[in-house]
């Protein structure tokens, strides 16, 4: 049931919040060892920060809900379709006796009909696996058989796609149109300026949505503080699992960082990056970030609440 939401935690990291204090403290102190940050150093790592956060923000809510539902209704749904999977082998198996009819006597299709209900509550009483094994033998009547096998094999395809679309459903969700919709805005020229610029027509619309959004953070600290209200629950994050997403999080991602850093500042002409050393420190600060605080707020929307406390214990222990 955690195992969707720890894979989401150790994935995303804070990648907003936590690096803008973090740049401004850097760039505000002009020179760190041999590297010197201009005026313009710290508008142009929010300009990175904005262009990091353009691919991170859809991917985090598309990919983090899916994980976040993993494990919390994959049992519902295997309930749900094992009694789906009784009902369709009944109808098929009671349709080959009725098939039965054009070619038997009212004795033998009696004798069909009797054969194919006691067959289909023995599947029933043995449960999904053996139901599963023996479909085919519970629908194997000699007039309708490769029909019946066809059939049975459709309906197992059409549950796999059903199952499919259902579990990539929670990344069709409000966060990934809004994301969507910001690009758009900004790759248009008209209306960029429409809403961003203070003469604007639409800028009116701008401003009271910043309003609202700047009670996002603080809706979040408050969801989380209340789900350590009583202190971390371990019942659904142990110590093994906190300590794995720690160190992935905070050793693992950032060591990968560093060395990639290493590797492309040697393997990259000058002329492919950016000069500004504003460039390189968000690329190395956003590898070496604690776990998102977005990940309480997404297993609130699409996990279970013992996946939540496991959540807030990781974000407690980080």
């Amino acid at each position: 049931e955690f195992r969707g939401a720890a894979v989401a935690s150790a994935a995303f990291g804070n990648s907003l919040a936590l690096p803008v204090v973090l740049i401004a403290a850097v760039v505000g102190a002009g020179d760190v060892g041999d590297v010197s940050f201009g005026e313009d150093a710290q508008a142009e790592s929010l300009l990175y920060l904005g262009a990091y956060m353009t691919t991170l923000t859809v991917l985090m809510w598309t990919i983090g809900p899916v994980w976040m539902r993993e494990g919390t209704t994959i049992a519902a749904e295997e309930e749900d379709e094992e009694k789906n999977a009784d009902v369709e082998l009944k109808e098929l198996v009671l349709d080959d006796a009725e098939n039965a009819l054009d070619a038997s006597s009212g004795d033998s299709v009696a004798f069909v009909s009797h054969a194919s209900v006691s067959a289909v509550e023995t599947e029933l009483s043995r449960g999904r696996n053996a139901s599963r094994k023996s479909d085919e033998e519970a629908c194997s009547f000699p007039r309708d058989k490769r029909v019946s096998e066809a059939r049975v094999a459709k309906t197992k395809q059409n549950r796999g796609v059903a199952r499919f679309v259902s579990a990539l459903g929670p990344a069709l969700n409000a966060n990934v149109a809004a994301s969507l919709l910001g690009i758009f805005v900004g790759v248009v020229p008209a209306l960029r300026h429409a809403l961003f610029d203070e003469n604007g027509v639409l800028f009116v619309l701008q401003d009271c949505a910043s309003i609202i959004a700047a009670g996002a953070i603080p809706q979040v600290i408050i969801i989380l503080g209340a789900s350590l209200a009583s202190g971390p629950k371990h019942d659904a994050c142990d110590g093994f699992c906190a300590a794995g997403v720690c160190f992935i999080r905070l050793i693992g991602i950032p060591a990968v960082n560093v060395g990639l850093f290493l590797v492309l500042r040697n393997a990259l002409p000058s002329s492919a990056v950016p000069a500004s050393p504003a460039f390189w420190l968000t690329f190395l600060i956003e590898g070496a970030t604690p776990t998102a605080n977005n990940m309480m707020l997404q297993v609130q929307m699409f996990g279970s609440p013992r996946a939540a406390d496991g959540v807030a214990a990781l974000l407690f222990w980080q």
